[in-house]
């Protein structure tokens, strides 16, 4: 259906109009009319005509206010008026100039020239509006990309457009993920060049297809490489579009490598604890054996529960409790329970190193590096290197060794002295300690980087006073470990009542030396000496209870007692006490000061 222009004919006299209309007829328009000024701005409010036939010489207000009002009109203003006039002098054309004519036809007119100069102007405003509707289009499409454009690039997701394979638009946000300096870089790129793996074999099979019902996955999980060959976890929505009148994916994307990982490191935590729980299981049918660890009290639990979620990671783990607790122990079965149990598992008495040796101590050294270096040697994390190593006694470390001890754990690098090539190793670092190193942190004795970077995973050992019911099973399981002639032993209820109520200042490791003892003598004439006299003691009401200075007394009577023994049984070799006793050389020293036994 073609367009009909509307013209308003503007005239005081009635013949004029009819002949306006029975010339222009047989053009195309619609016609509407006015015989005076007034009711031509009304009828062009109300019509909304595309084209104005308006006489100037008229009663009342002449075309010259009319065209004046119109143009004043926002609605009106661009509405083509043409003044139809006997007047044919300059200043009056001057006039309708200023006042918005578009153009002039002089009284008497040609036919053939009124309906050449209306047509023209017919079609000049009907392109006018044509473009003036364009332009609006435009704008809006301009407003929507800029819009678009404006949401993209916020987007910390990416955004694809892949077309023939080939990719046709990127957002900055695809650029970021794989690593791409600018978007534009990925332009002209092919899917297989950015996705890997199932990615492609997906994008391959659905570009194959030369329909366009392809069953495309709304969402999709996989492995992509960076342009630095860097491996990630991508998650995509895809949707088939039509783009340029042909198929394409529009995909959104993001990478979920933090979460992926936090995903497997859990489900790897529950398979370790899995297969631990079954290893627990099948190694004994008692639920108070753990590996070489004894006790069924609920503390005890707890500490497992602790064994198997750090056998379930990397992660440094510091093991805090009284000398004699079983540090060691609990150290052996977190690398027992971890995916290093097959390699290395190396102990350190950090306290038996002189600061002198630290360092060659732990990453070894070079031929001729010092005075005494006659071969080459091989350091604890080289020994250690995919396997564990497990620093006793951390806190006897010197702050300068802390240092480097902390290099080495953060980079998993080192130098040996004398060298000059640098060595890595994977190790995995556990610490124990009888000493608050929280307190000696606070007081600059540990480094606080040091403290919170082995500090990861802590794990508290219990004193054996604070869980006294195992105390009957560790009885029996020592008696079952040393018994060497394989004889019946029977403790008495008498007995057992003492070795229960005594406070084992020195933890399991003394109650094993008093059954080894009990084993040796064949009688039990040790309960008589210290260590029932502190048991009967315990048995005294509140009232009764020994004065602090009498409990410290006994206790440094014990300890002076177990120091010399161990120096005896060690021809008072210093090094090896201090070793057997598990205590630092310094401080094996500073007591044998203290008890005169130097």
């Amino acid at each position: 259906m073609s367009f009909k222009p509307t013209l308003l004919i503007v005239d005081d006299e009635l013949i004029t109009r009819e002949t306006l209309k029975a010339l222009l007829y047989n053009e195309g328009y619609n016609f509407i009319f006015a015989e005076n000024g007034r009711e031509a701005l009304e009828k062009a409010a109300e019509s909304l005509p595309d084209m104005v036939l308006l006489d100037v010489m008229m009663p009342g207000m002449d075309g010259f206010e009319v065209c004046r009002r119109l143009r004043a009109d926002k609605t009106l203003s661009e509405l083509p008026i043409v003044m139809v006039t006997a007047l044919d002098d300059t200043e009056s054309k001057l006039t309708g100039i200023e006042a918005g004519a578009d153009d002039f036809i002089s009284k008497p007119y040609d036919k053939n020239e009124l309906r050449a100069r209306i047509r023209t102007i017919a079609r000049l405003n009907r392109y006018r509006s044509l473009l003036t509707e364009k332009e609006k289009v435009l704008n809006a499409v301009n407003e929507s990309a800029l819009l678009y454009h404006t949401l993209t690039e916020s987007m910390t997701d990416g955004a694809l457009l892949i077309q023939n394979q080939k990719i046709v638009f990127a957002n900055s946000g695809v650029a970021h993920i794989f690593q791409y300096s600018e978007k534009k870089d990925l332009i002209g790129l092919t899917a297989s060049d950015l996705f890997k793996g199932k990615f492609q074999s997906f994008f391959k099979k659905m570009f194959s297809s030369n329909s366009h019902e392809r069953d495309a996955e709304p969402t999709f999980r996989g492995i992509c490489l960076t342009r630095k060959n860097i491996e990630i976890w991508i998650s995509a929505n895809i949707k088939l579009i039509t783009w340029k009148a042909l198929p394409a994916f529009f995909i959104t994307l993001r990478d979920i490598t933090k979460d992926e990982n936090r995903q497997i490191e859990i489900n790897k935590l529950s398979e370790v604890a899995t297969k631990a729980y079954v290893k627990l299981k099948s190694s004994s049918q008692k639920d108070w054996y753990f590996r070489d660890i004894i006790g069924k009290s609920s503390i005890m639990k707890k500490v497992y529960e602790s064994i198997l979620w750090a056998g379930g990671t990397n992660a440094a783990a510091a093991i805090k409790g009284e000398s004699g607790t079983g540090k060691e122990l609990v150290a052996k079965a977190v690398h027992d329970m971890s995916e290093r149990a097959k390699n290395t598992f190396v102990t350190v008495n950090c306290g038996a190193i002189p600061e002198t040796l630290a360092e060659s101590e732990f990453f070894g050294h070079k031929k001729g590096a010092f005075t005494g270096a006659y071969n080459d040697k091989k350091g604890y994390f080289s020994v250690a290197d995919k396997g564990t190593l497990f620093l006793d006694e951390i806190g006897e470390l010197p702050l300068n060794i802390q240092v480097k001890l902390l290099r080495a754990i953060e980079s998993g690098g080192y130098t040996p002295v004398g060298d000059t090539v640098y060595r890595t190793a994977d190790v995995r670092i556990i610490s124990a300690t009888n000493r608050d190193l929280f307190s000696m942190m606070k007081k600059g004795d540990i480094r606080e980087d040091f403290y919170y970077r082995i500090n990861i995973l802590p794990i508290e050992l219990p004193a054996l006073r604070e869980r006294k019911e195992d105390i009957e099973l560790l009885v029996r399981h020592f008696i079952n470990q040393f018994n060497e002639k394989k004889k019946e032993i029977t403790l008495t209820a008498k007995s057992m009542t003492v070795l229960t109520n005594y406070s084992w200042p020195g933890n399991v490791r003394e109650l094993q030396g008093a059954v080894r003892r009990y084993l040796a003598s064949g009688t039990f004439d040790f309960l008589n000496s210290d260590m029932i006299s502190g048991a009967k003691q315990e048995f005294s009401s509140r009232d009764q209870l020994p004065a602090p200075d009498a409990l410290r007394d006994k206790l440094e009577k014990y300890e002076k007692k177990l120091i010399k023994d161990a120096l005896i049984l060690n021809l008072w070799h210093k090094g090896k006490t201090a070793t057997a006793l598990k205590i630092g050389q310094r401080t094996l020293y500073t007591k044998m000061k203290k008890y005169g036994l130097l």
